[in-house]
């Protein structure tokens, strides 16, 4: 009797074990390569004189490097913090300038670094899932973070 209690206990470590693990790898989501069509959104006016103060709401990154016709960016979905309003920033071409947990400061979009010519398609990596409205406005620039 003993013999089968120590197999069943051992059974069910090895079950929570598994089960540990599984949950575990469960929190990941899969990413995917998207290529946006930039022509389906308007690009954001700013009226702020030099800078525009935002919020970082979601980070998608993409390290692949940038290749001849193919343009790849980092996707900041970010909040501007005067209007409330979400703005897109593609920064393209650039390693990911500001970690990927939950960052509860404020960034700056420098209108100086914005830039005017905008492709007719660029590369993010995002849930397969992700979709951009279409009444979203986006912006092709980096991030300037705010120091104290």
């Amino acid at each position: 009797m003993r013999c089968i209690y120590s197999n069943l206990l051992k059974g069910l470590r090895v079950l929570l074990v598994l089960s540990a693990i599984s949950c575990a790898d469960s929190t990941k989501v899969a990413t995917v390569n998207k290529k946006i069509q930039l022509s389906k959104f308007s690009k954001a006016v700013f009226t702020e004189k030099t800078y525009t103060d935002i919020r970082i709401l979601e980070t998608y990154p993409n390290e692949e490097p940038c290749k001849a016709g193919k343009l790849n960016a980092n996707l900041y979905v970010c909040l501007r913090i005067n209007s409330g309003d979400t703005v897109y920033v593609f920064d393209s071409c650039q390693k990911v300038a500001f970690a990927m947990e939950k960052l509860h400061e404020n960034f700056a979009l420098e209108h100086k670094n914005i830039k005017k010519d905008t492709p007719s398609e660029i590369t993010i990596v995002a849930p397969q899932s992700f979709s951009i409205p279409g009444n979203a406005k986006y912006v092709l620039a980096g991030l300037t973070r705010l120091e104290d």
